[in-house]
């Protein structure tokens, strides 16, 4: 869909140069990657892959992007949610990159991470710092581990509890 912003994605691994674009899926704009996959070899569409499917496949990953972009209509006002799809890629030890956009930012946590939702260009720029070498993808799965495990997010809701009934 529009709204994910595989277009400046495209642009983005297009001006770097060197790298391979896997996405899976289908959708609104399905025939337009299919278009371009044809003209850009290292441009794949892969099909939908099951949940369960879904860690192998990002386990195979050098860095994933959630692009998302906001959507501000007449029709609809949309921003990314929680992106639980950031935190499967972080837990795999995937560099992984997202769009400042809904909760997007809250989840990685690290401006590193982060570039502005809309801009292949910093989002290119992004893309050339982890090639070049960066230790993001060890920070991501640490703070996986520290907020995002079933333990971490228990002893939060546990803290929480103990504060509210000692107030």
């Amino acid at each position: 869909a529009e709204e994910k912003g595989l277009r400046e994605l495209v642009q983005a691994c297009e001006d770097v140069g060197g790298l391979h674009l896997a996405m899976l899926g289908s959708g609104a704009l399905e025939s337009w990657i299919r278009d371009e996959a044809a003209k850009k070899p290292w441009l794949h569409l892969l099909p939908p892959r099951t949940h369960s499917e879904i860690p192998d496949f990002l386990r195979c990953l050098d860095v994933f992007v959630l692009a998302s972009k906001p959507v501000r209509s007449m029709k609809l006002c949309w921003e990314e949610q929680f992106g639980h799809v950031l935190i499967e890629a972080m837990a795999c030890g995937v560099a992984t990159l997202g769009a400042r956009s809904g909760a997007i930012p809250e989840v990685l946590g690290d401006d590193a991470a982060i570039f502005p939702s809309g801009d292949a260009s910093t989002l290119a720029q992004r893309l050339r710092e982890l090639k070049h070498g960066s230790d993001l993808a060890t920070r991501q799965l640490q703070r996986v581990r520290d907020l995002f495990t079933h333990d971490a997010v228990a002893s939060q809701w546990a803290d929480f509890i103990r504060a509210k009934l000692h107030a």
